[in-house]
């Protein structure tokens, strides 16, 4: 008995039908579909986490440089890296740099009248990097960062010249810039 259910099971294999096998298709080309989309979302939140840790570690320049004193220096190294004082370089994440690349970005972004041309507006230049210095008055080299992300993401981030300015984190969305 045992043997003759073996065989029927053996002789009665199960197939796909069509209607699984279009759902599997249509799942597999939504998952395509989404790939992109999930790329793109994935992008747009290492662009936006690299400019808020930049701005995390200017304010920290600037509350460091009050509370102790001394002068705190931030190095802007193009294409992607900075260095604070004279600890190790860090590197932005992959496709994030400074600068706008070829794009056509009017700033400052207070007063956007002339194409910016420049990754950083303002600092020493020393050895290809902008140094951008605080004092416990307030920094002494103002100046504004810019960054972008491709896919038309651009940052700008202002430094204070004054000890009560704050530094400004700035988006260009719809063609104007604006605070965040």
């Amino acid at each position: 008995m045992r043997f003759l259910c073996q065989n029927l099971l053996k002789k009665h294999k199960r197939t796909f039908t069509l209607v699984e096998v279009c759902l599997v298709c249509g799942l597999m080309c939504l998952l395509v579909w989404s790939s992109r989309h999930v790329y793109l979302l994935y992008r747009a939140i290492l662009f936006s986490s690299a400019i808020d840790q930049v701005t995390a570690v200017c304010h920290g320049l600037v509350h460091q440089a009050r509370l102790t004193g001394a002068d705190m220096t931030l190095r802007i190294i193009p294409p992607a890296s900075y260095s604070i004082d004279t600890n190790p370089v860090v590197n932005l994440p992959a496709g994030i740099m400074w600068g706008v690349g070829d794009a056509v970005v009017y700033g400052p972004p207070s007063r956007p009248t002339q194409k910016v041309r420049a990754p950083v507006v303002g600092g020493e230049c020393e050895d290809g990097a902008f140094i951008f210095t605080w004092q416990a008055t307030g920094a002494r080299t103002p100046g504004t960062l810019y960054m972008t992300g491709g896919d038309n993401r651009y940052a700008a981030i202002t430094l204070p010249r004054s000890a009560r300015g704050m530094v400004t984190l700035w988006r260009l969305e719809n063609g104007g810039w604006v605070k965040r």
